[in-house]
């Protein structure tokens, strides 16, 4: 199992730390044409499960193939956790100790950490081979 850390940005108010973690469970691949063909019951439930409108993800997308990540088991942290010494913020996520650290605003923190938010889009997704290597 990937474990995925949820570091709250500092814009729109966040705090600029870890706030909790996630289970990784897997990702699929989501062309915006999706939304217009067969796939469209589907991918649309997925937005759904990612609090996100058609014209948003239109919007996010641009044209290009972004990944749904499934996620699941969400916990906060009673105390919010600094990043480990010597690791940046990351501007989207990154590899760490054989763990992925993701940025996302604190709305989206919020609706993770409740249940409400159980599939993440990102332009990439994590390879478990390359994730297994970084130990």
């Amino acid at each position: 199992m990937i474990k995925i850390k949820l570091y709250e940005t500092k814009s729109q108010g966040g705090c600029g730390k870890i706030v909790g973690e996630v289970d990784y469970l897997g990702s699929f691949r989501v062309d915006p044409l999706y939304l217009f063909d067969e796939c469209a019951e589907y991918v649309n439930s997925l937005l759904k499960a990612g609090c996100l409108t058609k014209n948003q993800f239109l919007k996010y997308a641009n044209g290009k193939t972004r990944y749904a990540w499934f996620i699941s088991n969400p916990v906060k942290y009673s105390k919010p956790k600094e990043l480990p010494n010597g690791i940046k913020a990351p501007q989207s996520w990154r590899y760490y100790t054989g763990e992925v650290i993701l940025a996302i605003h604190k709305e989206w923190n919020e609706k993770i950490l409740s249940g409400e938010k159980t599939v993440e889009f990102r332009s990439t997704h994590p390879s478990v081979r390359k994730l297994l290597c970084t130990f």
